[in-house]
């Protein structure tokens, strides 16, 4: 992969991962309204693992707990798709967010 800096072996094949990425996903769980949003991710790096930063997190005073987090995150080409499962507030884990995010240069 052009561009990419070379890592350690243990997490090379984190390497597709790597870069600036920008789309849009939708969220939906049995608690609250549908809703869409914008993501930017920047991963990086970071020697011996690969760093994943989020621009920006919104987080509201009305946040509930939550008790399980699956990640899932397919890397095809230029597009990195990724589903969230979450368990919370007294539901079991199930399907939360989903998004697909383009590379950007």
């Amino acid at each position: 992969m052009a561009g990419v800096p070379d890592l350690h072996s243990a997490v090379a094949v984190l390497a597709p991962l790597l870069g600036n990425w920008s789309g849009r996903g939708s969220g939906a769980y049995p608690t609250i309204a549908p809703f869409d949003y914008i993501e930017d991710v920047t991963t990086g790096d970071g020697g011996l693992a690969i760093e994943v930063r989020s621009t920006a997190v919104g987080l509201t005073t009305s946040a509930k707990e939550v008790v399980a987090l699956e990640r899932s995150i397919r890397v095809d080409g230029d597009e990195l798709h990724y589903t969230v499962r979450m368990g919370a507030v007294g539901q079991p884990l199930q399907h939360h967010l989903t998004a697909t995010l383009h590379r950007q240069p």
